[in-house]
Protein backbone atom coordinates (compact mmCIF):
# COMPACT_ATOMS: atom_id res chain seq x y z
CA UNK A 1 0.00 0.00 0.00
CA UNK A 2 1.08 3.63 -1.03
CA UNK A 3 -0.43 7.16 -0.73
CA UNK A 4 0.32 8.13 -4.11
CA UNK A 5 3.54 10.79 -3.77
CA UNK A 6 3.05 14.23 -4.48
CA UNK A 7 6.22 14.35 -7.45
CA UNK A 8 8.03 11.19 -8.98
CA UNK A 9 10.61 9.47 -6.54
CA UNK A 10 14.26 10.56 -7.04
CA UNK A 11 16.97 9.60 -5.92
CA UNK A 12 17.53 12.05 -3.25
CA UNK A 13 14.84 10.62 -1.50
CA UNK A 14 15.37 7.38 -1.50
CA UNK A 15 15.35 6.78 2.07
CA UNK A 16 11.50 6.90 1.78
CA UNK A 17 11.16 4.18 -1.14
CA UNK A 18 13.00 2.35 1.67
CA UNK A 19 10.28 3.03 4.28
CA UNK A 20 7.36 2.59 1.59
CA UNK A 21 8.86 -1.36 1.22
CA UNK A 22 8.88 -1.22 4.84
CA UNK A 23 5.14 -0.52 4.84
CA UNK A 24 4.15 -2.64 2.32
CA UNK A 25 5.56 -5.33 4.45
CA UNK A 26 3.64 -4.02 6.98
CA UNK A 27 0.34 -3.84 5.86
CA UNK A 28 0.93 -7.66 3.76
CA UNK A 29 1.92 -9.23 7.00
CA UNK A 30 -1.66 -7.88 8.72
CA UNK A 31 -3.44 -8.95 6.21
CA UNK A 32 -2.33 -12.14 5.39
CA UNK A 33 -2.02 -13.29 9.57
CA UNK A 34 -5.94 -12.24 9.10
CA UNK A 35 -7.33 -14.04 6.29
CA UNK A 36 -4.89 -17.17 7.75
CA UNK A 37 -6.46 -16.61 11.12
CA UNK A 38 -3.84 -15.65 13.39
CA UNK A 39 -3.18 -12.07 14.16
CA UNK A 40 -2.22 -12.24 17.67
CA UNK A 41 1.20 -11.32 17.47
CA UNK A 42 0.29 -8.71 14.96
CA UNK A 43 -1.12 -6.20 17.94
CA UNK A 44 0.06 -4.05 20.65
CA UNK A 45 -3.12 -2.76 22.26
CA UNK A 46 -4.86 -1.29 19.46
CA UNK A 47 -1.94 -1.11 17.44
CA UNK A 48 -1.29 -3.15 14.48
CA UNK A 49 1.69 -4.11 12.28
CA UNK A 50 -0.96 -2.99 9.24
CA UNK A 51 -1.87 0.52 11.40
CA UNK A 52 1.80 1.08 11.33
CA UNK A 53 2.38 0.88 8.05
CA UNK A 54 -0.95 2.78 7.26
CA UNK A 55 0.91 5.91 9.29
CA UNK A 56 4.44 5.35 7.57
CA UNK A 57 2.48 6.12 4.05
CA UNK A 58 0.09 9.50 5.60
CA UNK A 59 4.04 10.30 7.07
CA UNK A 60 5.09 9.94 3.49
CA UNK A 61 2.68 11.68 1.30
CA UNK A 62 2.39 14.03 4.23
CA UNK A 63 6.08 15.05 3.45
CA UNK A 64 6.21 15.07 -0.01
CA UNK A 65 2.68 16.79 -0.80
CA UNK A 66 4.94 20.16 0.92
CA UNK A 67 6.88 19.64 -1.87
CA UNK A 68 5.02 20.41 -5.19
CA UNK A 69 5.36 24.16 -5.65
CA UNK A 70 2.14 23.73 -8.21
CA UNK A 71 -0.81 25.85 -7.74
CA UNK A 72 -3.59 24.38 -5.85
CA UNK A 73 -5.82 23.62 -8.86
CA UNK A 74 -3.18 22.03 -11.07
CA UNK A 75 -1.57 19.81 -8.20
CA UNK A 76 -5.06 18.44 -6.88
CA UNK A 77 -5.68 17.34 -10.13
CA UNK A 78 -3.07 15.69 -10.52
CA UNK A 79 -3.32 13.84 -7.23
CA UNK A 80 -6.95 12.59 -8.55
CA UNK A 81 -5.14 11.60 -11.84
CA UNK A 82 -2.97 9.60 -10.08
CA UNK A 83 -5.57 8.39 -7.69
CA UNK A 84 -8.27 7.31 -9.60
CA UNK A 85 -7.80 5.10 -12.85
CA UNK A 86 -5.93 2.11 -10.69
CA UNK A 87 -8.41 2.76 -8.16
CA UNK A 88 -11.18 2.04 -10.93
CA UNK A 89 -9.62 -0.50 -13.11
CA UNK A 90 -9.33 -2.76 -9.70
CA UNK A 91 -13.06 -2.12 -8.43
CA UNK A 92 -14.41 -2.64 -11.57
CA UNK A 93 -12.29 -6.56 -11.26
CA UNK A 94 -13.16 -6.36 -7.97
CA UNK A 95 -17.15 -6.22 -8.04
CA UNK A 96 -17.18 -8.44 -10.93
CA UNK A 97 -15.62 -11.23 -9.04
CA UNK A 98 -17.47 -10.32 -6.03
CA UNK A 99 -20.98 -10.87 -7.81
CA UNK A 100 -19.72 -13.86 -9.40
CA UNK A 101 -19.01 -15.67 -5.94
CA UNK A 102 -22.00 -14.10 -4.45
CA UNK A 103 -19.62 -13.33 -1.66
CA UNK A 104 -21.02 -10.13 -0.50
CA UNK A 105 -23.90 -8.64 -1.29
CA UNK A 106 -23.64 -4.77 -3.02
CA UNK A 107 -26.12 -1.84 -5.02
CA UNK A 108 -25.19 0.46 -7.45
CA UNK A 109 -25.37 3.19 -4.25
CA UNK A 110 -22.19 1.13 -3.34
CA UNK A 111 -20.63 0.81 -6.52
CA UNK A 112 -20.78 4.24 -6.94
CA UNK A 113 -19.29 5.44 -3.65
CA UNK A 114 -16.49 3.07 -3.62
CA UNK A 115 -15.40 4.35 -7.71
CA UNK A 116 -15.58 7.86 -5.84
CA UNK A 117 -13.33 6.60 -2.92
CA UNK A 118 -16.05 7.14 -0.61
CA UNK A 119 -16.63 3.62 0.95
CA UNK A 120 -15.27 4.29 4.33
CA UNK A 121 -17.91 6.72 4.69
CA UNK A 122 -20.71 5.26 3.39
CA UNK A 123 -20.47 1.36 3.66
CA UNK A 124 -17.41 1.09 6.60
CA UNK A 125 -17.96 -2.93 7.50
CA UNK A 126 -19.43 -3.72 3.82
CA UNK A 127 -16.40 -2.55 1.76
CA UNK A 128 -15.59 -4.70 -1.56
CA UNK A 129 -11.92 -4.80 -0.95
CA UNK A 130 -11.50 -3.63 2.64
CA UNK A 131 -8.61 -2.16 1.87
CA UNK A 132 -9.66 0.30 -0.15
CA UNK A 133 -10.72 2.05 3.31
CA UNK A 134 -7.49 4.11 3.13
CA UNK A 135 -8.30 5.73 -0.38
CA UNK A 136 -11.15 7.34 1.79
CA UNK A 137 -8.53 8.71 4.33
CA UNK A 138 -6.53 9.88 1.46
CA UNK A 139 -9.02 12.51 -0.28
CA UNK A 140 -9.63 14.01 2.91
CA UNK A 141 -5.54 14.97 3.81
CA UNK A 142 -5.15 15.81 0.41
CA UNK A 143 -8.30 17.90 0.25
CA UNK A 144 -7.11 19.53 3.56
CA UNK A 145 -3.86 20.53 1.98
CA UNK A 146 -5.94 21.54 -1.03
CA UNK A 147 -8.07 23.81 0.90
CA UNK A 148 -4.56 24.90 3.05
CA UNK A 149 -2.13 25.61 -0.74
CA UNK A 150 -5.90 27.81 -1.70
CA UNK A 151 -5.53 29.77 1.58
CA UNK A 152 -2.07 29.91 1.63
CA UNK A 153 -2.04 28.94 5.09
CA UNK A 154 -0.56 25.27 5.80
CA UNK A 155 -0.61 25.35 9.10
CA UNK A 156 -4.50 25.10 8.76
CA UNK A 157 -4.56 21.19 8.29
CA UNK A 158 -2.71 20.62 11.30
CA UNK A 159 -5.16 22.59 13.37
CA UNK A 160 -8.58 21.30 12.09
CA UNK A 161 -6.85 17.61 12.53
CA UNK A 162 -5.84 18.47 15.53
CA UNK A 163 -10.06 19.71 16.46
CA UNK A 164 -10.76 16.57 14.96
CA UNK A 165 -9.02 14.54 17.12
CA UNK A 166 -9.70 15.95 20.44
CA UNK A 167 -13.35 15.81 19.34
CA UNK A 168 -13.15 11.96 18.45
CA UNK A 169 -11.49 11.17 21.70
CA UNK A 170 -15.29 12.27 22.84
CA UNK A 171 -17.55 10.86 20.60
CA UNK A 172 -15.30 8.11 18.26
CA UNK A 173 -14.94 5.39 19.93
CA UNK A 174 -12.04 4.19 17.46
CA UNK A 175 -10.34 7.20 16.27
CA UNK A 176 -7.79 6.06 14.37
CA UNK A 177 -8.62 7.68 11.23
CA UNK A 178 -8.20 11.32 13.07
CA UNK A 179 -4.88 9.98 14.28
CA UNK A 180 -3.93 9.06 11.01
CA UNK A 181 -5.18 12.21 9.71
CA UNK A 182 -2.83 13.99 12.18
CA UNK A 183 0.45 12.31 11.44
CA UNK A 184 0.02 13.06 7.62
CA UNK A 185 -0.88 16.71 8.90
CA UNK A 186 2.22 17.04 11.09
CA UNK A 187 4.38 15.57 8.58
CA UNK A 188 3.12 18.36 5.83
CA UNK A 189 2.87 21.31 8.31
CA UNK A 190 6.55 20.57 9.54
CA UNK A 191 8.32 20.28 5.98
CA UNK A 192 6.47 23.14 5.17
CA UNK A 193 6.94 25.93 7.70
CA UNK A 194 10.49 24.84 8.64
CA UNK A 195 13.40 25.17 7.19
CA UNK A 196 14.90 22.06 5.11
CA UNK A 197 17.88 22.03 7.56
CA UNK A 198 15.54 21.39 10.60
CA UNK A 199 12.57 18.97 8.99
CA UNK A 200 14.32 15.61 9.88
CA UNK A 201 15.31 16.43 13.22
CA UNK A 202 12.36 18.17 13.78
CA UNK A 203 9.99 14.92 12.97
CA UNK A 204 12.36 12.76 14.71
CA UNK A 205 11.50 15.26 17.80
CA UNK A 206 7.24 15.25 17.18
CA UNK A 207 8.02 11.78 16.35
CA UNK A 208 9.68 10.82 20.11
CA UNK A 209 6.91 12.12 21.96
CA UNK A 210 4.13 10.50 19.87
CA UNK A 211 5.42 7.61 21.08
CA UNK A 212 5.76 8.77 24.43
CA UNK A 213 2.18 9.33 24.45
CA UNK A 214 1.38 6.69 23.21
CA UNK A 215 3.46 4.59 25.86
CA UNK A 216 1.88 6.47 28.52
CA UNK A 217 -1.82 7.32 27.34
CA UNK A 218 -2.83 6.40 24.00
CA UNK A 219 -1.51 3.37 21.91
CA UNK A 220 -3.03 4.63 18.75
CA UNK A 221 -0.16 7.29 18.42
CA UNK A 222 2.42 4.57 18.49
CA UNK A 223 2.20 4.67 15.02
CA UNK A 224 2.27 7.95 14.26
CA UNK A 225 5.18 8.28 16.33
CA UNK A 226 7.10 5.53 14.99
CA UNK A 227 6.05 6.77 11.07
CA UNK A 228 7.14 10.15 11.77
CA UNK A 229 10.79 9.45 13.44
CA UNK A 230 10.86 6.87 10.74
CA UNK A 231 10.69 9.88 7.83
CA UNK A 232 12.93 12.16 9.71
CA UNK A 233 15.45 8.94 9.61
CA UNK A 234 14.92 8.22 6.30
CA UNK A 235 15.42 12.01 5.08
CA UNK A 236 18.90 11.39 5.85
CA UNK A 237 19.33 8.61 3.31
CA UNK A 238 19.93 9.97 -0.23
CA UNK A 239 19.73 6.65 -1.84
CA UNK A 240 17.92 3.45 -2.99
CA UNK A 241 19.35 0.52 -5.13
CA UNK A 242 17.00 -0.19 -8.24
CA UNK A 243 15.00 -3.35 -6.86
CA UNK A 244 13.70 -0.95 -3.71
CA UNK A 245 12.72 2.24 -6.53
CA UNK A 246 10.50 -0.02 -8.09
CA UNK A 247 8.67 -1.27 -5.26
CA UNK A 248 8.17 1.66 -4.09
CA UNK A 249 7.13 3.05 -7.33
CA UNK A 250 4.20 0.41 -7.71
CA UNK A 251 3.19 0.07 -3.80
CA UNK A 252 -0.03 2.31 -4.75
CA UNK A 253 -1.31 -0.30 -6.96
CA UNK A 254 0.08 -2.89 -4.94
CA UNK A 255 -2.14 -2.19 -2.02
CA UNK A 256 -5.29 -2.06 -4.23
CA UNK A 257 -5.00 -4.83 -5.31
CA UNK A 258 -3.00 -7.40 -3.20
CA UNK A 259 -6.25 -8.02 -1.14
CA UNK A 260 -7.80 -9.97 -3.58
CA UNK A 261 -4.43 -11.78 -4.45
CA UNK A 262 -4.59 -12.62 -0.80
CA UNK A 263 -7.59 -14.24 -0.05
CA UNK A 264 -7.50 -15.98 -3.37
CA UNK A 265 -4.19 -18.11 -2.99
CA UNK A 266 -3.35 -18.09 1.02
CA UNK A 267 -7.42 -19.83 0.71
CA UNK A 268 -7.30 -20.82 -2.72
CA UNK A 269 -4.02 -22.46 -3.19
CA UNK A 270 -2.87 -26.25 -1.15
CA UNK A 271 0.59 -26.09 0.22
CA UNK A 272 2.76 -25.04 3.07
CA UNK A 273 1.26 -21.44 3.97
CA UNK A 274 5.06 -19.68 3.27
CA UNK A 275 4.66 -20.83 0.04
CA UNK A 276 1.49 -19.33 -0.55
CA UNK A 277 2.36 -16.17 1.06
CA UNK A 278 5.33 -16.41 -1.15
CA UNK A 279 3.45 -16.80 -4.21
CA UNK A 280 0.65 -14.01 -3.62
CA UNK A 281 3.33 -11.87 -3.12
CA UNK A 282 5.38 -12.11 -6.68
CA UNK A 283 1.60 -12.45 -8.41
CA UNK A 284 0.34 -9.39 -7.03
CA UNK A 285 4.35 -7.38 -7.58
CA UNK A 286 3.93 -8.68 -11.05
CA UNK A 287 0.19 -7.51 -11.20
CA UNK A 288 1.01 -3.96 -9.96
CA UNK A 289 3.86 -3.36 -12.38
CA UNK A 290 1.55 -4.16 -15.27
CA UNK A 291 -1.39 -2.23 -13.37
CA UNK A 292 1.55 0.79 -12.92
CA UNK A 293 2.58 1.13 -16.72
CA UNK A 294 -1.27 0.72 -18.02
CA UNK A 295 -2.16 3.99 -15.42
CA UNK A 296 0.76 6.30 -16.51
CA UNK A 297 -0.59 5.90 -20.63
CA UNK A 298 -3.98 6.61 -19.03
CA UNK A 299 -2.49 9.72 -17.11
CA UNK A 300 -0.41 10.89 -19.96
CA UNK A 301 -3.66 10.13 -22.38
CA UNK A 302 -5.80 12.68 -19.91
CA UNK A 303 -3.45 15.17 -19.95
CA UNK A 304 -1.15 14.65 -17.10
CA UNK A 305 0.22 18.29 -16.21
CA UNK A 306 4.12 18.84 -16.40
CA UNK A 307 5.53 19.40 -13.14
CA UNK A 308 6.32 23.17 -11.83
Amino acid sequence: MTAPDAQPSRPILGGLDYLRVIAVLLVTMQHAAAILGNTTRMTWGRVTFGQVGVAIFLAISGFLASQSRQPAWQWFVQRMRRIYPALWLVMVVCFWLTWLSGYKQFDAYQVISQMLGLGFFTHPDHLVNTATWFISLLLVCYVGVFVARLLKAPVLIGVVSSLGLFASSFWVPDPSFVVHLCTFSVAFVVAEMVPSTLVSKLMTLLGSLAVAGGIIHEPLFLGAGLSLIAVGLALRVSRAPPLIRLIADVSYEYYLLHGVLLVGILRGLPGPPAIRLFVALVSAMVTATFLRLLTRRIEHWSGEPRSV
